[in-house]
């Protein structure tokens, strides 16, 4: 069984929602769930971005 859970990229999450990077770190602080790896790059699941905006 195989489990593919599609992460975006900070860069493609301030183009879908036409912000700045500011104004994303400030959704962050504002309750904006993210995924931090590994690595220490944040990832962020599109439920969750529709389920803050909505």
């Amino acid at each position: 069984m195989t489990i593919t859970l599609s992460l975006l990229t900070s860069n493609e999450v301030t183009t879908i929602l036409r912000v700045s990077t500011k104004t994303l770190r400030r959704m962050r602080l504002r309750g904006l769930v993210y995924v931090m790896l590994t690595s220490g790059t944040i990832r962020y699941r599109l439920d969750d971005l529709k389920t803050f905006i909505f």
